[in-house]
């Protein structure tokens, strides 16, 4: 039978304490990647608006299999609650999302929320996200260079048959069709220079795997707000036009008609 840990809290390799929400983020990891048929998926995720506000999220996406078996176990996934983040459960078609999130109104504080995410880990526990950098320029651009990656635990804190013991989940976790994890950054205006594997519009992502570290660095120009609003300014008044001159030929095409019949008389007169 599956032991979860029920302790608040176990000592790491360091000797520090490892909070709860690690041990739980550990245990799902070493399920998913130990257990034929399971699936999880994380993505680490930063969007940024033009006034250098925004959201800085964790989402885990657990596939059913995972979550029968979490069932049976009676294990929760979701972490315990930590100041300045929200955690949501969403029910997907063949799962559930677990989501951290947490709102950061400038640069300043969103250093400050990844700070006390990690808050309490220690080198040899998991995680996904080690800093952000967020700058925006007086010009209005905006750059995030951050340092991430997938860090495996170094023990799975979990015990039973068949399970991966801490020298084989990093090969398990290589496996594409067990995890998959991705850090994405979704900045304001136009990219225009960036490290990452794919980009769509103003949004870049970043594929992760297990115990590589990646310097994920991009930059966007300023949004083209006043541009946006002179192109819809533009297109009113030349909505505007259209109708004045559609409203002013047919007064004239009617003007013609009432006209017509007196001037065709007074030709057949002379």
């Amino acid at each position: 039978m599956l032991r979860a840990p029920t302790s608040t809290s176990v000592a790491s390799p360091s000797g520090r304490p490892r909070p709860r929400g690690t041990i739980r983020l550990a245990v799902v990891v070493a399920m998913a990647v130990s257990l034929t048929g399971c699936r999880m998926g994380v993505e680490s995720r930063v969007e940024v608006t033009a006034s250098g506000a925004g959201v800085v999220a964790v989402e885990v996406d657990l596939d059913q299999d995972l979550l029968d078996v979490l069932t049976v176990t009676g294990f929760d996934p979701a972490p315990p609650a930590v100041d300045g983040w929200e955690v949501t459960r969403t029910a997907l078609d063949d799962g559930e999302r677990i989501a951290v999130t947490a709102a950061f109104d400038d640069p300043g504080q969103l250093a400050d929320r990844i700070a006390d995410l990690q808050d309490g880990l220690t080198d040899d526990d998991p995680r996904l996200i080690e800093s952000v950098d967020l700058v925006v320029g007086d010009d209005g651009s905006t750059q995030v260079d951050a340092t991430v990656g997938v860090w495996l635990p170094s023990s799975t804190g979990v015990e039973g048959p068949g399970f991966a013991d801490a020298a084989d989940l990093a090969d398990l976790a290589a496996d594409p069709e067990a995890f998959a994890a991705t850090f994405t950054v979704v900045l304001p205006g136009d990219i225009v220079e960036h490290n990452a594997d794919v980009v769509r519009g103003n949004t870049a992502t970043w594929q992760l795997a297990p115990g590589e570290v990646i310097e994920a660095r991009v930059t966007a120009d300023a949004p083209d707000l006043v541009g946006g609003w002179v192109l819809t300014a533009i297109g009113v008044a030349v909505l505007a036009l259209v109708v004045v001159l559609g409203v002013w030929l047919l007064r004239r095409r009617r003007r013609e008609r009432d006209v017509a019949p007196h001037g065709r008389v007074s030709r057949l007169q002379r």
